[in-house]
């Protein structure tokens, strides 16, 4: 019977530490938890955003050196092409992260899901495009004495270069 005892005084015991950890710790609630997966989720949706926004600019630099150089470059065609498509969809990922951002993650709403993975389907394209943009771009040519951009540099040039430094 001791034994019977003692098993019910420590399952009390459990029972009451168990209920003060409740009452202790009852801010963690449901709401707080699913506020901060909404919080995470719009944080990785900007940062998301901030990268997209890093390549776009990376994407449209390129196409100003690319228009630059002319149409006589190797592969300008198929450059010209890549560039275009990979920033017609980021400005479509960016346009999907702004209404993804609105979006709450609360429900498991099958529009958030599907809109999810369109954006990641949409990156990785986005991506196998870099990747041959990247293999086909092109490096500027030294210039040579015949070249009409090519500016010799004379000895006083040299030493007027020496003074400032």
């Amino acid at each position: 019977e001791d034994n019977g005892l003692f098993t019910h005084l420590y399952n009390c015991l459990i029972l009451f530490q168990l209920e003060e950890f409740r009452v202790r710790f009852s801010f963690i609630s449901q709401c707080k938890v699913i506020r901060n997966i909404n919080t995470y989720a719009r944080t990785k949706t900007l940062a998301q955003g901030f990268l997209d926004m890093a390549l776009f600019t990376a994407n449209a630099s390129q196409m100003k050196h690319l228009l630059q150089q002319g149409p006589d470059t190797q592969f300008y065609y198929f450059l010209f092409v890549c560039l275009g498509i990979s920033i017609g969809l980021q400005l479509i990922v960016a346009a999907l992260l702004i209404y993804k951002a609105s979006k709450n993650i609360e429900c498991d709403d099958p529009e958030v899901h599907l809109l999810n993975n369109i954006v990641t389907g949409l990156i990785l394209v986005i991506t196998a495009v870099n990747v041959f943009i990247t293999a086909f771009w092109f490096t500027s040519p030294p210039l040579t004495a015949t070249d009409p951009k090519f500016m010799p540099v004379t000895p006083a040039d040299n030493v007027a270069l020496n003074a400032e430094y």
